[in-house]
């Protein structure tokens, strides 16, 4: 991306010492590419990996949880910035990666690649509102409601911090330490100037060792939101903004949405319906819409799962995803042609194979829609990520 992210001409990627170049090839990559950024051990995104200082690595919150059983950021909310420092660890390195992936982004977008990330709206409504120079609203109510698209359970914490506040007005400071809420006085939680779920962010000076009282929760509150959706993250979009922008101006954005732009990044909902299937999919070359084959073909693909429809999309087109606009929107249309037996074999001994930059299916007719949904899953489970059943 630093080399060629912004060349005037079209990307195609190949790879050293494999079969198949064009188009195939190229989604794959973006693909693959997409899951990297994606990984927890970028440290990009909000997770529950905490720095340790004693290790120097970063650690999840169950010891079990290592990068091999659980390697990608899974927040139902969408990927969104992790905050940092200038002392946080490898802040440098975090920040380049935000402008590599800038680059990657408007890359994919301006040669019509499909990239596969589930972001968080807020990232690119405050990317938008940073390119348009509109400052952040001070406003703690706005700023509690924006925080509940990003984290719901801290958003809902320091709402309940706040009812203290609400009772300090016409106090004494004596009156105040004993204000309780549900039954529980601020000095019983035990809090101090640490940021929730990220204590490697110093967000004051030997903050764990200042605790919460009615003096500063004000700007303890203040201060944790923002660092979650402010200040704690400003480097990292501003440096996806110049990386973006590299490549074409992230302006032009702006007609977009932010959930627009989500979508177009690889969170679009995807009809698997099998009525269209039965429109968007082209049978030729032995087959017709009315053979048993393309009819069984058409019940499997229906009744695919979440994984199984990522797993057969980037075994028949190299990426895991489809393009806005659905099975439709696929150029070339999705083929299907009969694969014919040789050499004295039945159509039962093959499994079936593809041209990933056609998105073309060569599918054996077999004997029952049980042999071929076992064909189709070991295809899809061992052709994917090579160039094997092309």
């Amino acid at each position: 991306m630093d080399t060629y992210g912004t060349s005037p001409g079209l990307l195609e990627i190949e790879y050293f010492d494999e079969a198949g170049t064009g188009l195939g090839p190229t989604l794959e990559f973006y693909a693959n590419v997409s899951k990297e950024f994606s990984k927890s051990r970028v440290h990009m995104w909000r997770d529950n990996k905490k720095f340790n200082y004693a290790t120097s690595k970063f650690e999840s919150d169950d010891d079990s949880d290592t990068d091999s059983a659980q390697p990608y950021v899974d927040n139902q909310y969408g990927l969104f910035p992790r905050p940092l420092t200038p002392l946080t660890p490898y802040y440098e390195k975090i920040i380049h990666g935000f402008s590599v992936l800038g680059k990657f982004v408007a890359r994919s977008l301006l040669d019509s690649r499909i990239i596969d990330f589930n972001f968080n709206p807020l990232f690119f409504q405050l990317s938008s509102e940073l390119q348009n120079g509109i400052p952040l609203s001070t406003r703690r109510s706005a700023l509690i409601e924006r925080l509940k698209l990003v984290d719901p359970a801290l958003a809902n914490s320091l709402i309940h911090l706040s009812k203290y506040e609400s009772k300090y007005p016409g106090l004494t400071p004596e009156e105040r330490e004993r204000v309780e809420v549900d039954g529980c006085k601020l000095s019983d939680l035990s809090l101090n100037f640490v940021l929730p779920g990220y204590p490697e962010v110093r967000i004051k000076t030997n903050g764990e060792n200042v605790d919460i009282t009615h003096e500063n929760l004000s700007d303890y509150i203040d201060t944790v939101i923002d660092f979650t959706i402010g200040t704690g993250i400003k480097a990292q979009i501003d440096s996806f903004l110049e990386g973006f922008s590299k490549v074409f101006p992230f302006l032009s954005m702006t007609v977009f949405s932010s959930s627009e732009i989500v979508r177009l990044l690889g969170n679009e909902e995807e009809d698997w319906s099998y009525e269209t299937l039965l429109n968007a999919v082209h049978a030729d070359h032995g087959y017709s819409s009315e053979s048993p084959s393309i009819q069984n073909l058409l019940t499997i693909m229906s009744e695919f799962d979440k994984k199984e429809r990522r797993m057969f999309l980037q075994f028949l087109t190299g990426s895991p995803k489809l393009p806005i606009g659905g099975f439709k929107s696929l150029q070339p249309d999705l083929t299907v042609v009969l694969k014919r037996p040789e050499d004295d074999l039945q159509s039962d001994d093959y499994l079936p194979s593809v041209m990933t930059c056609a998105n073309y299916l060569k599918l054996p007719s077999y004997s029952s829609i049980e042999v071929m949904r076992e064909k189709l899953r070991k295809a899809m489970n061992e052709g994917a990520n090579a160039f094997l059943l092309s």
